[in-house]
């Protein structure tokens, strides 16, 4: 989804850079980033693959 959201937005941008939709389009993408950081390590506990920590950028990292 998100690949979606950048993908419009970069079309968006390279049409008119100064277009409303430009700032709603990051906001979005924004928002939805957060969201995965947060709950990206609760879905790998949930599916059963342990323990895991985020570590510089939001990447998911497999604790021992």
């Amino acid at each position: 989804m998100l690949k979606l959201y950048k993908s419009e937005l970069a079309d968006v941008k390279s049409l008119d850079p100064k277009a409303d939709l430009v700032g709603a389009i990051e906001g979005e993408v924004s928002d939805l980033e957060t969201k995965r950081k947060e709950l990206y390590p609760r879905a790998i506990e949930t599916l059963g693959g342990g323990s895991t920590r985020l570590v510089s950028g939001g990447v998911p990292e497999q604790l021992p």
